[in-house]
């Protein structure tokens, strides 16, 4: 679906995506995110800020290096990387970047020398800044306590309902509803001992 609506130009799926992944990149870094488009229409570069200014974060569908270096040449002319750290997230589980770190690295320094006075602070992006849904995943796994791991699995059920099998699709966050219910039940129903 992703690939026939940007092959007709539509990016559409990139705005949905940003709402859908705001409640969960929230509970991912204990942050509020916000759509960078209610700022200013056509932000640079990014898409999601977070409320403390520190975390920014570009979606999108397209994948490639291009689509990365794109990204990197607007954050950098534009010196957002001198107030927050950048994350190029591709919503697709499949995607892996093949580029090299120190290409990356190149590319980056590069992309500095070009601005007319010194930055105030180094470019904090490296491969691992690169994010596809599989890595969003496995830092949900990482980083959500049960708690948070329930709100997830709420707002997964406000979108999609009552999820009671693992889906036929390639939809790579709806099965914690099942992965993480048994866990969640238990966690709540751990009560203190009372004589």
């Amino acid at each position: 679906h992703t690939k026939l609506e940007n092959s007709a130009g539509k990016f559409d799926i990139n705005k949905q995506a940003e709402s859908f992944l705001i409640p969960l990149l929230n509970q991912v870094f204990g942050k509020k995110f916000s759509r960078t488009e209610i700022l200013k229409v056509n932000y640079a570069a990014v898409d999601l800020i977070s409320d403390d200014g520190k975390l920014c974060i570009q979606v999108t569908s397209q994948k490639g290096l291009a689509k990365i270096k794109n990204t990197l040449v607007k954050y950098i002319e534009t010196r957002q990387f001198e107030n927050w750290e950048l994350i190029h997230l591709v919503i697709d589980e499949t995607f892996e970047s093949n580029i090299k770190e120190k290409e990356l690295q190149n590319f980056i320094e590069e992309e500095v020398k070009k601005l007319k006075s010194p930055p105030a602070a180094k470019v904090k992006f490296t491969r691992e800044s690169i994010w596809n849904m599989a890595d969003l995943r496995i830092q949900i796994e990482r980083n959500c306590k049960s708690d948070q791991l329930g709100q997830i699995r709420e707002f997964l059920r406000s979108q999609y309902g009552n999820v009671t099998g693992l889906p036929g699709f390639r939809e790579i966050l709806i099965p914690y509803d099942v992965y993480y219910y048994d866990k969640l039940q238990q966690d709540s129903l751990i009560q203190p001992f009372r004589f």
